[in-house]
């Protein structure tokens, strides 16, 4: 979206996604979306692998949420674009040209980093 809106280009096309890290947690924000919003959602951030994750919040009440994490670039292309190079270009390739999706070379999109910033500040010290 960041690129479709001109917000993100060159290597400046990264924003944070969730990786699973044996033995780590994640500071989250918790969220309610009403089901009628979920189709547009997954249309958006269809590059992002949806997990049902377990959660506990700051009180200990616990449940199970979904998370958008990242694909590795073999499992986009295989399970996203069912192995077709085209429907890759066509979905996220053509935003990346030199390569894959999630690259050591990639620097943040900055008014990603901006609101990244904004909503840490928002949460307070504890975050």
């Amino acid at each position: 979206i960041n690129l479709s809106r001109g917000l993100a280009s060159g290597r400046r096309l990264a924003t944070a996604t969730a990786r699973p890290q044996l033995g780590s947690d994640l500071l989250v924000a918790l969220f309610d979306l009403p089901l009628s919003e979920l189709p547009a959602l997954l249309a958006r951030e269809r590059r992002l692998r949806v997990c049902c994750v377990p959660y506990e919040e700051a009180g200990g009440a616990r449940g199970h949420a979904a998370l958008f994490g990242e694909y590795t670039h073999a499992e986009y292309l295989s399970e996203r674009c069912g192995g077709d190079p085209h429907a890759y270009h066509n979905e996220v390739g053509r935003w990346y040209p030199e390569g894959e999706i999630y690259r050591p070379d990639l620097l943040p999109v900055p008014s990603y980093v901006l609101r990244c910033v904004r909503a840490h500040r928002v949460a307070g010290p504890a975050a």
